[in-house]
């Protein structure tokens, strides 16, 4: 990560903060050292690769940790670090959607992360291939949960992206939750919309391939 200061004068040494969600993420220096002649320098991200874990979403902030009469009008002080390294997605069969937005029923294709362990980690692509609503199935193949996120689902409506929110946490929690009944599983939350919030009741039925088979 390449820092830039306003001026090529002088030795300066300017503490660095790091804050992130893994312990895996580290700095291999505390400071940011400048050199005289120099506009520039570098920092030095660490991660420890033996240790990530597949399907975890890593993040980091790094800050420089500069004295406020020194700070010029314009540029940032923190870089923000976000990776994932993402499971091997494979066919795992099919079914019947029905969306609770369009009132339709339509064939949707299903796909498991291979090497997930302690059940299964599934999504499904209901409008557009490409945008998933994930979620996790327990060892009997009966729904756990889906991940709080929002999720863009390819499409759009009244001229802006068709969102769907899921979050048993957050302010929308009353409509948040999932259940199944064998291979018919519903997944609800809420359309986020430019004409604002709606109720979405996902239904689908996996009736191909299904784990619980």
């Amino acid at each position: 990560m390449t820092v830039v200061r306003g001026t090529n004068k002088g030795n300066v040494d300017v503490p660095t903060i790091l804050t992130a969600n893994s312990e895996i993420i580290t700095l291999a220096d505390n400071v940011a050292r400048f050199v005289d002649g120099s506009n520039t320098t570098e920092i030095s991200i660490l991660i420890d690769q033996s240790k990530i874990e597949m399907g975890v979403d890593y993040k980091a902030n790094v800050t420089l940790n500069v004295p406020e009469e020194q700070l010029s009008i314009s540029g940032a002080t923190t870089f923000t670090l976000s990776f994932i390294v993402d499971y091997n997605w494979v066919a795992a069969g099919k079914g019947v959607y029905a969306s609770s937005f369009t009132g339709e029923q339509f064939e949707v294709q299903f796909e498991i992360a291979e090497g997930y362990e302690g059940g299964y980690y599934c999504r499904v692509a209901p409008y557009k291939n490409g945008y998933y609503i994930p979620f996790y199935l327990d060892e009997n193949a009966n729904i756990v949960s889906c991940p709080a996120g929002n999720y863009d689902m390819g499409v759009t409506y009244a001229g802006a992206a068709l969102i769907f929110h899921h979050n048993p946490a957050g302010s929308y929690a009353a409509y948040c939750s999932v259940m199944n009944d064998g291979n018919t599983y519903l997944i609800a939350g809420v359309w986020n919309t430019a004409e604002g919030p709606y109720i979405a009741k996902e239904q689908f039925m996996w009736t191909e391939g299904w784990p619980g088979e």
